[in-house]
């Protein structure tokens, strides 16, 4: 089964990481886990326009191959650069662990 949406990017998959700080505190971190090929797109006025019905700081729409992993508490950075997304929701298309859908924002 082929995926709906031609990937023109890789974004780093930085999963959430517990660890204790200097003080005993606990604190998470992101740590770099793989690579993904990805589609990365910023949303259109439309689009864009909805998404802050639902928030405000929504700028783009990611899509990759299914990975049960992959979670909105995760982070992604587009490969070779600093730009930074935070997803805001993590959807299962169609719900057939296929391809997943990311609303996320760019940290700027």
């Amino acid at each position: 089964m082929g995926a709906a949406h031609e990937y023109g990017t890789f974004l780093d998959v930085l999963l959430p990481v517990k660890s204790k700080g200097k003080s005993g505190a606990p604190k998470s971190k992101h740590e770099y886990s793989r690579s993904v090929p990805a589609s990365l797109r910023p949303l259109r006025g439309r689009e864009r326009f909805q998404a802050a019905q639902l928030e405000a700081t929504i700028s783009h729409r990611i899509f990759v191959e299914y990975a049960p992993d992959i979670t909105a508490r995760c982070q992604f950075r587009e490969t070779g650069t600093d730009r930074v997304f935070h997803p805001f929701s993590v959807i299962d298309i169609d719900e057939r662990h296929a391809e997943m859908e990311i609303l996320a924002s760019e940290v700027v």
